[in-house]
C-alpha cells in the first residue's frame, strides 16, 4: 500500500514541479499565466515542495521502523 502511495506522490511531485517550472521559468509559460494568473504556477511549486516533504517523511519513518525492528542493514 505504501509503495502505491509513494508512486502517486512522486507522480504528483513531477507533474506539479514540471508545471510550475514551465509556468514560471519559460517564456511561453509566463505568456500563458501573466499578472495575477501567475499565482497558479507558484502554488503548483508549493504543492510540489509539500509533496516531496511527504515523500521524505514517509520513507524516513519506514526506514526508522525497519532499523528498530532489527531488519535493517545497521552494523
Amino acid at each position: 500500500m505504501i509503495r502505491w502511495i509513494n508512486a502517486l506522490l512522486v507522480l504528483l511531485f513531477v507533474g506539479s514541479a514540471g508545471f510550475g517550472y514551465w509556468g514560471i521559468f519559460t517564456q511561453s509559460g509566463r505568456a500563458a499565466y501573466d499578472e495575477m494568473a501567475g499565482i497558479i504556477p507558484f502554488w503548483s511549486i508549493c504543492v510540489s515542495l509539500i509533496t516531496v516533504s511527504l515523500i521524505v517523511i514517509i520513507n524516513m519513518t519506514r526506514y526508522i521502523r525497519k532499523i528498530r525492528s532489527g531488519n535493517g542493514t545497521n552494523s
